[in-house]
């Protein structure tokens, strides 16, 4: 298997997991830190990827962090599943923040020669 597929791969876990679990529980535009708290709405806000539309690249961290609001929301067994998936990510590599597909596959191509 390909990085790139690699990354395909463990992004559409990721965002499967979000879609089932809906953890940031967004209604009418809000999340959940944004409704009850004093921080920002969306932990992305500020991204340079993020658009009217939403985010405008895959970016895979993004897809497996959840801001603390959020992950105590998610039963024990659910915020398992997240830190198996985010500790498959670390593993990968595959981990920058605030980061595109092809921004993580050039980090990797660069760790590797530098292996």
């Amino acid at each position: 298997m390909t990085n790139s597929q690699k990354y395909d791969m463990l992004f559409k876990k990721a965002e499967l997991f979000m879609k089932e679990n809906n953890p940031c529980k967004i209604e009418n535009g809000t999340c959940l830190r944004g409704r009850t708290t004093t921080f920002a709405n969306f932990c992305c806000s500020g991204c340079s990827h993020l658009k009217e539309e939403g985010c405008s690249v895959k970016a895979l961290r993004c897809k497996s962090w959840l801001c603390p609001t959020a992950e105590v929301t998610l039963p024990l067994e659910k915020r398992k599943e997240l830190y198996k998936l985010g500790s498959e990510i670390e593993k990968s590599r595959m981990s920058l923040a605030r980061s595109s597909k092809e921004e993580n596959l050039k980090y990797i191509n660069l760790c590797l020669r530098r292996n």
